[in-house]
């Protein structure tokens, strides 16, 4: 893939990225939002719980509702973000984002607030996500032109990612005993509201516009020619199957962890919740070790020893002792942040670098649907196994199967990288 940038903002290309151009507002903006998003998180349970009087399977509904929309209209977005402008793609998301999470704290006050209007809000806000998701995946390219700058671009949003997951649950926690479960869902919305604005500053306007190939040749056939274009491709193709597979087992050990420390290892939820802090604390770590090992070992061989890294973190959860058990733990949740973080950075610039322009939305689309899909399916399966094997049977199950992942990433189309992301990121 090869981008050229205008002319225009050729003044604007030193320095480093943080610094430069219009990236500054998109990576304010996001990290903002994702902050805000982290704490909504915590802080709609809590609100369904203790002032809906919910009942566990309208909790649950709530998870429900915000993944669904990746499953169910993934891949025609793909195609959809590949036709329009990407900029208003992200600016429109996330003003319904705003309106969907206001309307929240607005039934509070008016005290017409109830479980559907709850369900409904979740539900729209989760389709706008996958609008925004993929979109701003697919505009990266196009704001940070320069190969060099991607990757460095690419660390820095998911290193905001990494770190409103460590920071976003506790400070949800502040919020709601200083302002409330209605005022701190305001947070959510001003969060949107500022991303709105930050998307609003950005200068560039040619970046923005979508480029095609060839006419639109009908929506299915857009989606085909993205499934396609991952399946076929000899390095995304590892890279997806990699992913998916990975959350697939992942979502086994992360959905029974709990339940194992406190019945199996006789652990207190402070025990268990400091191992899932160091977990946490280990991605943002892993973002910015994942940069340096793209420049020395290349982008293919860094996404193997990144997943070799993640996968032998679970491991030391089936072999903790039932008592003291609290080092295994955290090695093991220290490990897979690491690994997870360092990944996710470089498996973001791999496609990008590799993906056309006109395709850009909808290979994102692809691997958002691969790996949003796994985990409701990793969810089912943990239920299953931990239920007939037994919760330290069912860990190594998902221990193990991740494991499986790194033989994907061993395709010699993938390993074929050069040293040094900004001169040569993929080898022909």
């Amino acid at each position: 893939m090869t981008m050229t940038e205008p002319a225009s903002t050729a003044a604007a290309t030193a320095g480093p990225v943080w610094r430069r151009g219009d990236f500054p507002k998109l990576w304010l903006g996001q990290s903002v939002s994702l902050l805000g998003d982290q704490i909504t998180l915590l802080v709609l349970p809590v609100l369904a719980a203790l002032t809906l009087r919910a009942s566990v399977a309208e909790v649950a509904g709530i998870t429900v509702a915000a993944r669904l929309p990746f499953l169910v209209i993934g891949l025609p977005v793909g195609a959809w973000v590949d036709r329009w402008d990407k900029r208003r793609v992200l600016i429109c998301a996330d003003a319904v984002r705003f309106a969907a999470a206001a309307a929240i704290p607005a039934g509070v006050a008016l005290q017409r607030l109830t479980m559907p209007l709850v369900l409904a809000a979740v539900l729209i806000s989760g389709v706008a996500t996958v609008f925004f998701q993929v979109a701003y995946t697919s505009y990266l390219p196009f704001l940070v032109t320069q190969r060099g700058h991607l990757g460095t671009g690419n660390m820095l949003l998911v290193l905001s990612e990494s770190l409103s997951l460590a920071v976003g649950p506790g400070l949800a926690g502040i919020m709601i005993s200083w302002l409330g479960v209605g005022d701190a869902l305001l947070l959510d919305a001003g969060t949107c509201a500022v991303s709105v604005g930050t998307l609003l500053a950005i200068r560039s306007r040619v970046v923005s516009k979508p480029l095609r190939s060839a006419p639109s040749r009908g929506l299915y056939r857009d989606v085909a020619e993205g499934l396609r274009f991952v399946i076929t491709h000899p390095v995304l193709r590892p890279i997806a199957f990699c992913s998916g597979w990975y959350v697939l087992f992942f979502i086994i050990t992360e959905s029974l962890l709990v339940l194992y420390g406190l019945r199996s290892l006789h652990m207190t939820p402070a025990m268990i919740g400091l191992a899932l802090a160091a977990g946490g604390a280990g991605m943002p770590v892993g973002n910015l070790v994942g940069r340096w090992l793209a420049e020395q070992l290349g982008l293919g061989r860094a996404l193997l020893l990144s997943a070799v890294v993640a996968v032998s973190g679970p491991l030391f959860f089936p072999l903790a002792p039932a008592h003291g058990a609290m080092p295994w733990l955290i090695a093991g949740s220290v490990l897979s942040g690491l690994g997870q973080g360092s990944y996710n950075v470089n498996s973001i610039t791999t496609r990008q670098l590799l993906t056309p322009p006109e395709l850009l939305g909808r290979m994102s689309a692809v691997f958002r649907f691969v790996v949003w899909g796994a985990m409701p399916l990793g969810s089912a399966v943990a239920g299953a196994v931990g239920g007939n094997l037994g919760l330290r049977n069912a860990m190594a199950v998902g221990a193990a199967g991740q494991v499986l992942c790194v033989p994907f990433l061993l395709s010699r189309g993938l390993l074929r990288t050069a040293p040094g992301q900004g001169r040569r990121a993929v080898a022909p």
